[in-house]
């Protein structure tokens, strides 16, 4: 079976610093870093591990009846906030039903897993709200908070939760993994300095073309100064994608 850090090797320390301290894992954890380097991941690895009724290591058994119900994504002993797929935000409301899913005491588990994430797209109210939960946390519940921007987060939040860095790996450890992932060698350099070293992130560039994005967007913006039309270039940028596009251009 294919293991976490076998998927994502940067993501080893993180791993081994959480899974070494089960039996004294914080309530609350806030995992941050870059965008792209696998957050979301671990803490559904990790949420899998702490669910599991059976393992004696850093892996869940896969067999017991928590870990069949967690591959079946059907466990009733975690639960997941994210913005909701028409809005940016995480509202108080969704944060105000957690009370009633942390009080219910762990169906087949051995404790009840909250991951919110992005944690900064919560509102404020809804942030307070969450800190409710945060100063007086029910027994046998972990919090996972992911954060990309965790200056984001009030300072009430932060105090609150026991911070995991997760940080970008070194030029050449990342550049391996994109080869195994079949990115050409002459987009690496170019992808992942434009995510900041993310491999992940990265990956996605070189995925949606990004080096030849890049491209047209500095033929055009030099053929801007001569006959070329700035709405005209604008629409096209629109069409290739206008966050990468803006993105680059910053």
């Amino acid at each position: 079976m294919t293991t976490l850090t076998d998927s994502y090797p940067w993501l080893d320390a993180p791993w081994r610093q959480l899974t070494s301290q089960l039996d004294r894992l914080p309530h609350a954890l806030l995992l941050s870093g870059l965008s792209g380097l696998g957050k979301n991941r671990f803490a559904i690895e990790l949420a899998a591990r702490l669910l599991c009724a059976e393992s004696q290591d850093d892996t869940p058994c896969g067999q017991c009846k928590s870990c069949k119900l967690f591959r079946a994504k059907t466990s009733p002993d975690i639960k997941i906030v994210i913005p909701p797929e028409d809005k940016t935000s995480i509202s108080i409301d969704q944060i105000r039903e957690l009370s009633s899913f942390l009080v219910l005491t762990p169906h087949t588990a051995l404790c009840k897993i909250v991951i919110v994430t992005p944690a900064e797209a919560m509102t404020l109210q809804a942030a307070n709200s969450l800190l409710k939960q945060l100063e007086e946390p029910p027994g046998n519940s972990v919090l996972i908070l992911i954060s990309h921007q965790p200056h984001r987060l009030p300072q009430t939040i932060r105090s609150r939760c026991s911070r995991v860095e997760f940080r970008t790996p070194q030029t050449g450890e990342a550049m391996n993994w994109l080869a195994q992932q079949n990115v050409d060698r002459n987009e690496m350099a170019a992808v992942l300095s434009a995510s900041g070293g993310a491999p992940l992130a990265a990956l996605s560039l070189a995925q949606q073309g990004y080096t030849d994005i890049q491209q047209n967007i500095l033929t055009e913006l030099l053929a801007m100064s001569t006959d070329s039309n700035p709405v005209r270039c604008a629409e096209q940028w629109q069409k290739s994608g206008g966050e990468l596009a803006l993105g680059w251009f910053y």
